[in-house]
């Protein structure tokens, strides 16, 4: 079992939004990103879709410490292929 900290955020219209934290367990895959991607489908399962909620960050936990570097998701992902 792999376990991550979730920190997020509900998006909201009005006011300051709450950072929450969640610890959210899967079984662990071949390598990190695969668990990621799992533990990200749980979460998404439980507080909705990444249209409602915004992730600040994952962090994988062990024995209650962080483990590595936070995975922090990036604003712009989309690739744009520009013709020569």
């Amino acid at each position: 079992m792999k376990t991550f900290m979730f920190t997020w955020y509900k998006n909201e219209k009005y006011g300051n939004p709450i950072e929450r934290h969640n610890l959210i367990q899967v079984t662990a895959g071949p390598d990190i990103g695969t668990s990621a991607k799992r533990a990200t489908d749980v979460f998404c399962k439980n507080f909705g879709n990444l249209k409602h909620n915004t992730i600040v960050s994952i962090q994988e936990m062990a024995d209650g410490k962080p483990v590595g570097e936070p995975i922090v998701p990036q604003e712009d992902t989309s690739i744009i292929p520009t013709k020569k």
